[in-house]
């Protein structure tokens, strides 16, 4: 048990349960940040999502689908995640 990862994070988005195993963090704000809110997705790129928080934006790394191994985000987003990760949809 000394090497389980606890505590984890999971996101919810359109019935899809993904666990975060890696994340960073950016502080600074866009132009229009202060009117979209938190939890929503507001950037798209290459394999880059990030996510509005209440100080900046959170950028996943590295996820694991439910029922597939710990992969970086790059390569979700090759496959199933342009469908998933879109720029304005909200994330429980």
């Amino acid at each position: 048990r000394a090497y389980h990862p606890w505590p984890l994070t999971y996101l919810e988005i359109d019935g899809n349960v993904i666990k975060v195993l890696s994340v960073s963090k950016d502080y600074s704000h866009g132009v229009d940040d202060e009117l979209i809110p938190p939890g929503e997705i507001v950037h798209v790129h290459k394999g880059d999502v990030g996510i509005k928080t209440l100080d900046g934006r959170l950028y996943l790394k590295i996820i694991q689908p439910s029922g597939r191994n710990p992969m970086a985000m790059k390569d979700y987003m090759n496959g199933a995640g342009k469908s998933v990760f879109v720029v304005g949809k909200r994330i429980k």
